[in-house]
């Protein structure tokens, strides 16, 4: 998985009564909803209630960590919006059940999507976290470029404008949301102002999705 890869060679010693995998997984959770901003190693490894020396066993750094969490982040979270839209499936259909996960998701994560949050920050983080952020937001761009040519060329939207920068006015969409959640919105304002901002990116042709 590209999660290890950024992941040190377990040092030599006592068996280690915290596996690489429960690490990352809690620490993709505390940096998903507080923000890599906000925890130092130090404090990251009091939270998760395990000593320090037990987190730098499978991460050598506090880069290499930054890293191992965004590619998990991409191998868990990023690949259930792209298994949406590889779906056999309706456009309409597709959009719906994007905006539901990425709704849901931001519910319980206020500062929004990981990815969006560590690219914001990227200059001050280390090589691999930058080179991590480079990589994963280059794929999902590109899934979701792919996505939409597949549909317009379908005849099941027309595009208001070209592939790529149809791509990135979508990718807004995720800022959009937190947003709106963050100034008060509930869910049914944020799925209005969702579908006001989706309106001016593309027109559906539902009489070719029926």
């Amino acid at each position: 998985m590209q999660a290890k890869l950024a992941i040190g060679p377990c040092r030599p010693g006592r068996p280690e009564k915290y596996t690489a995998d429960e690490v990352l997984k809690t620490a993709l959770g505390l940096y998903w909803t507080e923000g890599v901003s906000m925890l130092s190693v130090n404090n990251l490894a009091h939270r998760m209630g395990i000593p320090k020396p037990s987190l730098y066993r499978h991460f050598p750094s506090e880069d290499a960590l930054h890293a191992s969490v965004l590619l998990s982040y991409e191998e868990t979270v990023l690949a259930n919006l792209n298994g949406i839209m590889r779906k056999p499936a309706p456009f309409s259909r597709q959009l719906d059940e994007l905006i539901d996960a990425l709704i849901v998701g931001i519910k319980g994560h206020r500062r929004g999507c990981l990815l969006f949050q560590m690219r914001d920050l990227s200059e001050d983080l280390g090589p691999l976290a930058q080179d991590a952020i480079n990589g994963v937001f280059s794929r999902f761009c590109s899934e979701v470029k792919k996505w939409l040519e597949t549909t317009a060329h379908r005849g099941d939207v027309i595009l208001k404008t070209d592939s790529m920068t149809t791509t990135y006015l979508f990718l807004g969409l995720i800022t959009l949301i937190r947003n709106g959640f963050r100034d008060g919105l509930d869910e049914a304002g944020v799925r209005t102002l969702s579908g006001a901002h989706l309106a001016g990116l593309f027109q559906q042709n539902k009489t070719k999705e029926s």
